[in-house]
């Protein structure tokens, strides 16, 4: 949904690692790129879940936030994106 709302990035984020068909081959690159423009912390599920998940299937999680890199939730995004091993834009 666009026009300002709730942006669920971890939930978004946990239902592509559980639903799509990742490969298992080695060397295979797999990521996840993000975008939004609101806090990605906005819900109460385990994040660290999350990144476990991500690491056990070897993807990678990159992050973009869509708005001024001045504002203080910018932080958030780039959070995310370290702790996936991606990149931040």
């Amino acid at each position: 949904e666009i026009n300002g709302s709730t942006e669920y990035c971890w939930t978004t984020i946990d239902t592509a690692l559980s639903k799509l068909s990742w490969s298992d081959k080695q060397g295979d690159l797999k990521i996840l790129i993000i975008a939004g423009n609101e806090s990605f912390n906005q819900e109460k599920i385990d994040s660290k879940k999350v990144l476990k998940k991500a690491k056990k299937l070897d993807v990678v999680i990159n992050t973009i936030y869509c708005n001024a890199v001045e504002d203080s939730i910018s932080d958030e995004w780039k959070k995310a994106a370290v702790a996936g091993k991606g990149r931040y834009l």
